[in-house]
């Protein structure tokens, strides 16, 4: 047959006959032959190329070979020129073209579902065809023993004896094994939702940052990767810190050191930022740190949001990926500068993440004779992050080469519109301690940490209307505190009445006895009393007849109060009172004169 059909093309060739259809075929497919290549883009990029032109032939070949009416010659002609050109994937053969052909003009098809690969969809290379063994593949691989490969094909093939299964070759259960599609359906099953190789295939919205600063701040703890020291017990303890850090530029606005990460641990870092900026940001961004729903920190959070602040919780991976790049790169570039610092997380890989152990055994000789505590780790983690606040970016990262600004400085040049200003009595109110006290002698008399304290409630309206209130204090400084209304049903929102002093004790025994203090105190108590006095005459001033006529239902003090009033108030308006004598009848008797003398008793015997 194939030397049929290689005599028949050259007698063609003699004959002169392929000239001109091979340049007319040559014109159009140079014209057409990119038409098709939408269709056939799941193949590579030759072969999307070459059934892109066979498409484009057999297009040419249904409008030329119309005129001939498909006849024998003329297809086997055209087959010649497919030939001499080179196109793959369209057979040259006159009765297989003139097929393709028929299925296009009779059968309907459109010419992209006639050209296809030649084995395309076809199975027979596929050694194994069990649904239940794979089934079983993706079984194993997902369940979260993490089982090896070794074992698992020990396992299938086990399966494969007890179930009179052919057994299939070590290589196609590796080949299955290492399938992308076996990598991404049990991901998530075998490493865990939440680990480093399980989130590879899990999908994430990227964000973008901060606009200004106080947009957010975020706030998270970790263990500082310096050496540990013994306490007095000999075991070895580690320094945790909770920093609270500001999205937009970065800055480490509070933190806070101690041996265990609690509710406490987070409020201080979070009073810190406060008490730095004197706002609260738009968003608070935490995680769930131990203690986050104890009703202290309930209480906080309650506060926080009547004030207008944003509080949310991201405890995934994704949810703080930022504030876990932060404190990588808190400990590559600024811990690695501290001679205590050991090194990085034991499941880091990469070449300087950890220190030899030689050298660590070095140090921790030294630090102990020099005396390493909580207190000397403390201050070195604070010089490492006082350095990351001054230090400018481009110092270290390639991603920010164009900033040169610290974090500092950019907290400090950006603008702030989305913060909340906050004044000293309510962020003593959000973050110091509250206790209920009750004010006598115009002053609280509490007790704190076993020492006793004296304030002075200088505000009239607080101590005339108010007996047991709330008292808040900051432990950082006790000099003055703030009262607050004692209202149940606003716990969340206290109604703030005033400020109060601390009161000093006043010495008045021995050489140093301060007798100004004396007075000093004196006319504090005295202006409240003044004003207590000046109230009461205003209101005895208003006094009316009503305790009179109660008789003897109303007070003692207050009857006699109103009876002297009333006498006062007839006596101002007789100011010449008639005097009747006991045998006078008349109705008209001539009135003394102002200044005249006047029977005492017949004014008293007229007036019964």
């Amino acid at each position: 047959m194939t030397e049929t059909r290689t005599s028949n093309r050259t007698e063609a060739s003699k004959r002169g006959g392929l000239s001109n259809l091979e340049r007319l075929v040559k014109g159009h497919l140079k014209r057409l032959e990119h038409k098709y290549r939408k269709h056939y883009t799941r193949y590579s990029a030759v072969q999307m190329c070459d059934l892109s032109r066979a498409c484009a032939a057999l297009q040419i070949g249904l409008e030329l070979g119309k005129g001939e009416g498909y006849s024998g010659a003329w297809l086997r002609d055209f087959g010649a020129v497919l030939d001499r050109l080179g196109v793959r994937y369209l057979p040259t053969n006159w009765r297989r073209l003139k097929e393709k052909l028929e299925a296009v003009r009779v059968g309907g098809l459109p010419i992209w579902q006639v050209i296809d690969l030649p084995r395309a969809g076809n199975q027979n290379a596929r050694r194994l065809d069990d649904m239940e063994m794979e089934l079983w593949i993706v079984q194993m691989r997902g369940m979260p023993q993490n089982f090896t490969s070794a074992h698992i094909i020990r396992k299938i093939r086990q399966m494969c004896e007890l179930t009179g299964k052919r057994q299939p070759s070590e290589s196609w259960l590796s080949a299955m094994l290492a399938a992308p599609a076996t990598h991404f359906l049990t991901s998530a099953g075998r490493y865990g939702e939440r680990g480093k190789l399980g989130q590879v295939y899990r999908e994430y919205t990227p964000v973008a940052n901060a606009l200004f600063a106080d947009d957010a701040w975020q706030l998270d703890g970790t263990r500082v990767n310096f050496i540990p020291w013994k306490d007095e017990n000999g075991r070895e303890q580690f320094l945790y810190m909770v920093v609270c850090r500001d999205v937009h530029s970065g800055m480490i606005l509070g933190c806070h050191f101690s041996l265990t990460e609690d509710r406490w641990a987070y409020v201080n870092a979070l009073m810190m930022a406060c008490r730095v900026t004197h706002s609260l940001p738009y968003e608070v961004v935490i995680d769930r740190f131990p203690g986050h729903n104890t009703p202290e920190w309930q209480t906080i959070q309650g506060r926080m949001e009547a004030i207008g602040v944003k509080v949310s919780y991201k405890h995934t991976a994704q949810g703080k990926a930022q504030m876990e790049r932060w404190f990588g790169t808190l400990q590559s570039v600024f811990f690695q500068e501290s001679p205590y610092y050991y090194g990085e997380g034991i499941q880091s890989r990469r070449p300087a993440a950890h220190r030899s152990a030689e050298y660590l055994k070095a140090v921790r000789k030294v630090a102990t004779k020099e005396g390493w505590n909580m207190d000397t780790a403390t201050r070195e983690a604070m010089m490492c992050i006082s350095r990351y606040n001054e230090t400018p970016l481009n110092t270290y990262s390639r991603k920010h080469a164009a900033i040169t600004h610290s974090p500092q400085q950019l907290y400090q040049i950006s603008e702030k519109p989305h913060c909340k200003t906050v004044a000293d009595w309510q962020r003593t109110m959000l973050f110091g301690l509250m206790k209920r006290v009750t004010i006598r002698n115009s002053m609280i008399r509490t007790e704190i940490h076993r020492a006793e304290y004296h304030y002075a409630v200088r505000d009239y309206d607080t101590v005339k209307n108010h007996r047991q209130v709330w008292l808040a204090y900051d432990l950082e400084d006790l000099s003055k505190a703030w009262i607050f209304e004692d209202d149940d049903k606003r716990l969340l929102n206290p109604n703030c009445l005033c400020e109060v002093d601390l009161i000093p004790r006043v010495q008045v025994f021995g050489p140093e006895a301060d007798y100004k203090a004396l007075g000093r105190d004196a006319r504090r108590r005295g202006e409240t009393e003044s004003k207590r006095t000046q109230e009461i005459e205003a209101i005895r001033g208003a006094g009316s007849p009503v305790a009179i006529m109660l008789n003897g239902l109303a007070p003692k003090g207050e009857a006699e109060e109103a009876e002297s009033c009333w006498l006062l108030e007839q006596l101002e308006k007789s100011t010449a009172p008639r005097v009747f004598a006991l045998s006078d009848n008349s109705e008209e008797t001539e009135h003394p004169e102002v200044g005249d003398d006047i029977d005492i008793a017949a004014l008293v015997l007229s007036q019964m």
